[in-house]
């Protein structure tokens, strides 16, 4: 009778259950631990920075500087305080200061890139100055001589204009000192003692616009160019650099910026 109704609660049993039966294979292996799930680890909160202040340029600093000083001395003024005062001399010595660096600084830099030295082309100490000097006045008559193979003057004056009858012994030293030609022409037809015969004005006056003299104009005897050297009363030394400038001009850039 037991065995009956044993086998009874067999028959009556799902076949599809998973039995340990059915899973006999695996042995005593057949459990399986659940699964665990696995928490992905919580990222922490992004901490906001403060912006960056703004990179000021080497101008924006100076501005800065500048309007500091200014701002602490107008302080003092108006409110002469110990406070401010020390204030303003803190803020005053403090651009001294960097003003003393850079000065230093730049002397070391010029020991090391001689070609900087300003003082070197234009010497300033009184021994090297006479030698500077000497040199100058050769290439000045040589550049002279040179420019009056192939230039003269015109000279436009009035026997009425105190300043026409100073000026003309000034240019005629430098005319007979160098050999430059000069064509005395005068405004009134009048002559005055070192041009006692000039030429009459023929309109070159108007047409190259001479409106007051004494005026000196450089003709270029090849290329017939007139250009002005002088309006006015002048030195011989301010002539021999006013003829030297427009040689060195001519050579320099020619007719391009006329």
């Amino acid at each position: 009778m037991k065995i009956i109704i044993l086998l009874l609660i067999f028959i009556s049993y799902p076949v599809s259950a998973n039995t340990f039966f059915d899973n006999r294979t695996q042995g005593w292996f057949w459990y399986k631990d659940p699964k665990i799930e696995t928490k992905k680890p919580k990222k922490a909160p992004q901490k906001t920075e403060a912006p960056a202040a703004p990179v000021l340029t080497p101008t924006q600093q100076m501005e800065a500087l500048n309007k500091k000083v200014t701002d602490t001395l107008n302080l003092a003024i108006l409110n002469p305080t110990e406070q401010n005062l020390r204030e303003y001399a803190k803020v005053y010595y403090d651009v001294i200061g960097k003003g003393q660096h850079f000065s230093d600084a730049y002397k070391v830099m010029l020991m090391k890139n001689p070609e900087f030295d300003y003082s070197l082309k234009f010497p300033t100490n009184h021994n090297a100055r006479s030698v500077y000097d000497k040199q100058q006045s050769q290439l000045t008559q040589s550049i002279i001589h040179q420019f009056s193979k192939n230039h003269g003057f015109f000279f436009f004056f009035s026997s009425n204009c105190d300043y026409c009858h100073q000026f003309a012994p000034t240019l005629k030293r430098f005319a007979d000192k160098y050999g430059i030609f000069i064509m005395p022409i005068s405004m009134d037809g009048v002559g005055i003692s070192e041009f006692p015969k000039p030429a009459a004005d023929n309109s070159t006056g108007r047409a190259i616009k001479v409106t007051s003299w004494p005026a000196l104009y450089a003709v270029n005897t090849k290329t017939k160019q007139i250009v002005p050297i002088t309006n006015g009363l002048v030195s011989v030394s301010e002539l021999e650099d006013r003829v030297v400038n427009y040689v060195q001009y001519q050579q320099k850039y020619g007719n391009k910026h006329d």
